[in-house]
Order: C-alpha cells, then structure tokens, then sequence
C-alpha cells in the first residue's frame, strides 16, 4: 500500500511539474528570444515585435499606427499567422515595418492576446509584454521612449 501512495505522488510531481514547465511559469522561457539583425544597424537597446492578425479589432490596431511612425527608431517586425501568409504582401504595402510569416522559433514566444508587442533585449531577453488595447495610442510612444533611455543608461 505505501509503495502505491509513493508511486502516485511521484508520477502527480511528474505531471506538475510538466504542466508548470508547459505552460511557461519557468522563468527560462524569457530568454533566448530571436534577435533582429535590424537591431545592430539601428543600435538600439531594444527589439519590438508585434504579433497580431487581420481578425484582430481594429481599435486594438492602434498600435499598428504608432509603430509605423517609429520604424526609424526602433527595429520592429510585425509576426503573422502562417495561415495569413496569402495576405503577406498587402501588409507589408501597409506597413512600413518589416512583417514575416510566425515560424518555429517564434512560436514558443507566440502571446495569448493579438494584437501584443513584446520587446527583446539584444541578449534575447524579453523586457515586456503588451496587449494590443483600444486607446493604447496615446501612451505607447512615449511609454517606448521612457524605456529607450533608461536602457541606454542601463547600457552604459
């Protein structure tokens, strides 16, 4: 009887800790993100990526607009569906940043919300994570900068 009550605690520890590993509460899961080559010709501290769909709302879409105003500043890439990639040429007639087709390196980073932005260290460290949300305009740009310069301080 005791070695059934030790088998089952050890096989519910297995499946814990499976399901803690799967669903990225390990912190490692943050780390080793794919950097942009983009990122050593513009020098900036960090990456944005922006994972959205054509079905995500279009108020949400906002941060589409402020993004493209930024591609100056900042390396962006805008990260499709692979079910999108028939529309792949439109969206890059539509936007000024570089927008590629979700792959296989990506897909462990993919957020659970679309439209999200996610911004990279060149380490490959994820800084933050941000929902696409209606009005979210107003502030991104200048929240984006706020962090521009204290990653430069933090560089130096």
């Amino acid at each position: 009887m005791k070695k059934t009550i030790w088998a089952i605690s050890i096989l519910a520890l297995a499946v814990a800790l499976s399901f803690l590993y799967r669903f990225g509460l390990c912190p490692h899961r943050l780390v080793d993100f794919p950097v942009l080559e983009d990122q050593k010709k513009i020098n900036s501290p960090f990456s944005l990526y922006f994972f959205f769909s054509r079905h995500s709302c279009p108020a949400c879409m906002e941060m589409a607009d402020v993004l493209n105003r930024l591609t100056d500043d900042f390396p962006i890439v805008g990260v499709v569906p692979g079910n999108e990639s028939d529309s792949l040429d439109s969206l890059k007639q539509k936007y000024r940043f570089r927008v590629i087709v979700l792959d296989r390196k990506l897909k462990r980073f993919l957020p659970l919300h679309s439209p999200s932005l996610i911004g990279v260290t060149s380490r490959g460290q994820v800084l933050f994570i941000l929902p696409g949300v209606p009005g979210q305009a107003r502030y991104l740009e200048d929240f984006l900068f706020a962090l521009y310069q204290k990653a430069i301080v933090y560089t130096q």
